[in-house]
C-alpha cells in the first residue's frame, strides 16, 4: 500500500513532502522532442553544403623568415637518409659476397643431389635479388642528394628576402 501511496503523490504534495529543495528555476528533463536547437543547424544534407576551408600557403618572405631555415638549407635529414641508404648498400653487399661464396663451394657437389641444385638456384636468386636492391638504392641515393643542386639558388633567395632588422614579437 505505501508503495501504491508514493506513485500516487501528486506534484503538491512531492513539493509539500521535499520543501524546498525542489527549485523552480532549474529545466527539467523531459522524454519530449522539444529541442532547444535547430537540428539542421550544425549537420549538412548534402556534400555539396560543405566547403573546406582554403589552406594558406606559405610566401617566400614568411619561409625565409623562419626560424633554423640556414639548417634546412643544409638538409640535415637528406644526409642521415643517405648516411642509412648507405648502411642498407654495405649489408646487402656483405650479404651476396657471403652467398657468392657458399654458392661456389655448392656448385662442385651440386650436379650430384637435386636438393643441392635447389638450394643453388635459391642462392643464385637471392644474390640477383640483392644486387638489385643495392642498385635501386645506389639511384635512390643519388636522386636525393640531387636535391643539393638547387642550395645556392636558395641561399641567395634566402639573403635577398630575409628580413634585416630583428622583430621583436610581444606575445600576449
Amino acid at each position: 500500500d505505501q508503495a501504491d501511496d508514493e506513485e500516487e503523490m501528486t506534484s503538491e504534495e512531492e513539493k509539500e513532502k521535499f520543501g524546498s529543495s525542489i527549485l523552480k528555476g532549474k529545466p527539467r528533463m523531459s522524454l519530449k522532442d522539444n529541442k532547444p536547437w535547430k537540428s539542421r543547424h550544425n549537420h549538412f544534407l548534402r556534400h555539396s553544403d560543405v566547403k573546406p576551408k582554403d589552406e594558406k600557403k606559405p610566401t617566400v618572405n614568411e619561409l625565409a623568415n623562419q626560424k633554423y631555415v640556414y639548417q634546412k638549407i643544409n638538409g640535415w635529414k637528406v644526409y642521415h637518409l643517405s648516411a642509412g641508404m648507405e648502411d642498407i648498400i654495405d649489408a646487402e653487399s656483405e650479404i651476396s659476397r657471403k652467398l657468392e661464396e657458399i654458392s661456389q663451394k655448392l656448385e662442385d657437389t651440386a650436379n650430384e643431389d637435386v636438393s643441392l641444385t635447389k638450394i643453388l638456384e635459391l642462392l643464385k636468386a637471392n644474390i640477383q635479388r640483392s644486387k638489385v636492391i643495392q642498385e635501386q638504392l645506389r639511384e635512390a641515393k643519388q636522386h636525393s642528394q640531387n636535391v643539393f643542386s638547387h642550395k645556392s639558388t636558395m641561399q641567395n633567395i634566402i639573403l635577398k628576402y630575409h628580413n634585416k632588422r630583428t622583430t621583436r614579437r610581444t606575445e600576449k
